[in-house]
């Protein structure tokens, strides 16, 4: 019964399922191709390829085409900077590993709304809208921070003696065989 409603999901949703297996084909030969190409590598294309299947799959439910241009909804700032904090959080984390380096990753990650503004206007016949971009940028570096706050919080720092309570221990005189001294 399982299997069949797996079939079903994965019939429904073919266009993420479709993105998802090509994205996973192209990371998995990219990866036996190419020497840089490491999983972290890998593991953002078939991220991408999973969002990409999802904004199909999205706009086909509701009969649009792929590149139509739609009225843009109407999004408070709060909740587009919580949004962006959350994906510079996790894509903040993937790109400092892919590159090596928590400054490379963070540049690249502030980098990807600027080039989002350009790709985006080149598509639609636009200006970009520099002012959304910085938006974008500073939120996604706020997640990315975060990232590195919970990596320093959670690095080994050397004990300080003069912080810590000692407690007598009951079991301090026994031996190893549990006999008093």
């Amino acid at each position: 019964m399982d299997q069949l409603l797996e079939a079903i999901t994965a019939v429904r949703y073919w266009r993420v399922l479709l993105c998802v297996l090509l994205s996973v084909a192209v990371a998995v030969a990219a990866s036996h191709a190419l020497s840089w190409f490491t999983g972290a590598a890998g593991l953002a294309l078939v991220l991408v390829g999973f969002a990409f299947g999802l904004l199909w799959h999205g706009r086909a439910a509701v009969g649009l085409a792929l590149f139509a241009s739609v009225a843009e909804p109407p999004i408070s700032r709060p909740v587009a900077a919580l949004g962006l904090a959350l994906i510079g959080l996790f894509w903040g984390g993937l790109l400092s590993a892919f590159a090596s380096s928590p400054v490379t990753g963070g540049l690249l990650l502030a980098a990807c709304p600027f080039a989002v503004a350009v790709l985006r206007a080149a598509l639609l016949k636009r200006r970009p809208h520099w002012a959304y971009a910085c938006f974008a940028s500073f939120a996604l570096l706020v997640g990315f921070a975060s990232t590195l706050a919970l990596r320093a919080a959670s690095a080994q720092v050397p004990p300080n003696p003069s912080l810590h309570l000692t407690f007598a221990s009951p079991l301090r005189g026994l031996s190893p065989a549990g006999e008093l001294k």
